[in-house]
């Protein structure tokens, strides 16, 4: 059993850390220098897509914690 969640912490790893990537390369935003502008028909593509990638990212910080917490308890 505490393979399945540690499994689970990792999958949450992933998770996490591809999103804050993806939604670090969606703004365009390099150590705060923008690289790259959106033309107008992709402002709304971007607008659509954050609140997904946001609900990724906390799902898989959700899964960080619940994982490692029953992890180091069983």
């Amino acid at each position: 059993m505490d393979e399945f969640w540690f499994v689970i912490s990792m999958v949450g790893v992933v998770l996490m850390g591809g999103s804050a990537m993806l939604l670090r390369s969606m703004n365009g935003q390099y150590f705060g220098y923008s690289i790259f502008k959106l033309k107008e028909p992709y402002k709304n593509i971007v607008k659509i897509t954050y609140p997904r990638v946001f609900f990724c990212f906390l799902l898989g910080l959700i899964m960080i914690i619940v994982g490692s917490v029953f992890f180091i308890e069983l």
